[in-house]
């Protein structure tokens, strides 16, 4: 993994309970951008963009969902 990615251990959060803690992961909903036809495509992207911005500088990662992607695959 390349250092950049990589947030510098003084910039890491603290928290006694890595666990607890993890409640409310941003979970980002992938099937508006599956399901746009042209015209509001560049709409959903960007709304798409700015959530996972978001989820990016607040917690690190997201859980993505509606992809259409299954567990398997095979």
């Amino acid at each position: 993994m390349d250092d950049a990615s990589v947030q510098a251990p003084e910039h890491r959060p603290v928290s006694a309970s890595p666990v607890a803690d993890a409640t409310g992961v941003p979970a980002i909903d992938l099937s508006p951008l599956i399901a746009a036809t042209p015209p509001s495509y560049r709409g959903c992207w960007d709304a798409l963009t700015a959530e996972v911005g978001t989820a990016c500088h607040e917690w690190g990662f997201f859980v993505a969902v509606g992809h259409e992607c299954t567990s398997s695959p095979w």
